[in-house]
């Protein structure tokens, strides 16, 4: 995402749909290579359909907002 270099306070949004029951969808939340969440599992922590926001603060200095979601496999 483009943007100007600076703090930003990053607002996810998050709702598990199909994954029912815990461990079955993993995944941890990267942003300018910093882990913003650890072995985020929506339907564990709060439950299928159930709506789940996290913000956190973000540094960008390169103009660019990187942001991943990478799954954890084999839990």
């Amino acid at each position: 995402i483009p943007v100007q270099p600076g703090g930003y306070e990053v607002v996810l949004h998050f709702m598990e749909l199909y994954a029912a029951g815990g461990g079955r969808r993993v995944f941890d939340v990267i942003a300018e290579d910093n882990t913003l969440v650890s072995d985020l599992d929506i339907s564990q922590r709060v439950g299928a359909g159930v709506p789940l926001s996290l913000t956190r603060f973000v540094a960008v200095t390169d103009g660019t907002l990187n942001i991943e979601f990478r799954p954890k496999v084999g839990l």
